[in-house]
């Protein structure tokens, strides 16, 4: 198992992915169609066996603002896991593993940001596992408020 920050080769298989329910977050091959993938957007993949099992993006653009007054964050954003690979760990996995991709190739960042739809209970709970707070903060999103989560990596 291994993280790939997205490139052209895997946009074959990237197509694949499967999400049951896309209501809470974009499907990656949206993601990857942002003009801003390369610039402030970097699409971060979990592959396990040559699959693509879980995806998220890391954005530096002014976006975070929307969840947080802090110039030295990070936004995650477009999590998920394949329907087809849930419950097996992967999600908890992916976050561990982004989280210290963070810590080595953003050094000045000091905080990660997300936004997650209030009614979407499974996610808010795996965030709280991976050591991210709810900062009290909700912003409107797409589909409904957001709880405001964050993770400070520096003290």
């Amino acid at each position: 198992m291994h993280l790939e920050s997205y490139n052209e080769n895997f946009s074959k298989i990237l197509q694949d992915y499967y999400l049951k329910d896309p209501t809470y977050t974009a499907l990656p091959k949206d993601v990857i169609a942002l003009e801003r993938v390369g610039q402030s957007l970097l699409p971060i993949l979990l592959i396990d066996n040559e699959v693509i099992v879980s995806f998220c993006a890391l954005d530096q653009s002014d976006d975070k603002f929307q969840f947080t007054d802090n110039e030295n964050s990070i936004l995650l954003r477009s999590f998920s896991t394949d329907s087809r690979y849930e419950g097996r760990g992967y999600a908890k996995e992916l976050i561990k593993r982004v989280i210290s991709y963070v810590k080595q190739a953003f050094p000045h960042v000091d905080e990660v940001v997300l936004g997650v739809n209030v009614k979407n209970h499974s996610a808010k709970h795996l965030y709280v596992k991976c050591g991210f707070e709810d900062t009290g903060r909700y912003v409107l999103g797409e589909v409904g408020y957001q709880h405001v989560y964050r993770l400070k990596l520096k003290s």
